[in-house]
């Protein structure tokens, strides 16, 4: 309540000065290399255009590469789901079925032993919904901001090639806001427990002996928890697991956008300049001021954003 009241307001403007602020320096650095760029004589501008092309064969190689590593990461995760719910169900089986006997010992009506494995399973399903929420999300968490870190990576080896070849000061950023790797809500859906059918005693029991009444009882309590313990680990496995396909979907979609841009843009500052300086030979000084120009007010606002 302190922070939904206080701070919250706070903490979003922060959040939001930070990205634009990313977005800027992006932004300025190009701004940066087209001015460059339209200073340098056609020829050397050209040539040095041809370098920088030969390097980012460089990237997409890396880049492929960063793909096929979130791939197998997304395979990773998702056997550690497979091996959570098996150790999920097996440890529920084992809960319910100590409960069972506990409470056929004890001489209880079915009605009664059905009510305690019900409550039994309820909390435990709740229980490990949300733990298993906060493991998964973790490993979740953990693995895209590698990947965030090696794009980071990316994107600052493709404008150093630029600045160098430019020969423009060059200071990499701390890391980019610019790529949201959580998304609202980790938990599209939160499937509810079942539990035991009211299933009623076969007719045949009435007539049994004790011993074999309270024998087909338990075998038949034993069937109907297996049952519910396949059917609530199934749905805790399928809801896990499209969150985690649907995290990986978009966050891989973003990254290989966010990668593809950052080497389109860098490059197209350079093509920008050249096409200027063929189309308008005689004098480039307009654009050239009008990129200066560009460049002050882009200072300006990254001083309001870092006083934010």
């Amino acid at each position: 309540m302190q922070f939904l009241t206080h701070e919250k307001l706070a903490t979003l403007r922060v959040a939001v000065a930070r990205k634009a602020a990313a977005l800027l320096g992006e932004l300025k650095l190009e701004k940066e290399f087209h001015l460059k760029a339209l200073s340098l004589p056609l020829e050397d501008l050209e040539r040095r255009m041809a370098a920088f092309d030969d390097a980012s064969a460089r990237f997409e190689a890396e880049r492929r590469t960063a793909a096929d590593l979130l791939a197998g990461d997304r395979i990773r995760l998702l056997h550690e789901l497979e091996a959570d719910a098996e150790r999920l169900r097996t440890e529920a089986r084992a809960l319910l079925l100590t409960e069972l006997d506990k409470a056929l010992a004890r001489r209880a009506a079915a009605d009664e032993v059905r009510a305690a494995l019900g409550g039994t399973i309820i909390q435990f399903f709740d229980t490990e919904l949300a733990q298993i929420r906060e493991q998964v999300g973790k490993r979740l968490a953990a693995m895209l901001q590698r990947h965030q870190r090696r794009a980071d990576d990316l994107i600052a080896f493709v404008q150093r090639t630029a600045a160098d070849l430019l020969e423009v000061p060059f200071q990499a950023s701390a890391g980019s806001e610019a790529l949201d790797t959580h998304h609202d809500p980790f938990w599209v859906t939160r499937p509810s427990p079942e539990v035991l059918d009211a299933i009623p005693s076969a007719a045949l029991d009435q007539f049994l002996p004790k011993g074999m009444r309270h024998e087909r009882f338990r075998r038949r309590l034993i069937e109907e928890i297996e049952g519910v313990l396949l059917r609530n680990v199934e749905n805790l496995r399928w809801a896990t697991r499209q969150n985690v396909e649907d995290t990986f979907r978009r966050f891989r979609a973003e990254l290989d956008e966010r990668l593809a841009l950052s080497l389109v843009a860098t490059r197209g500052a350079m093509v920008a300049a050249r096409d200027a300086r063929k189309q308008q030979s005689a004098s480039i000084e307009p654009e050239i001021e009008s990129t200066r120009v560009a460049l002050s007010r882009l200072g300006d606002i990254q001083a309001v954003l870092a006083r934010m």
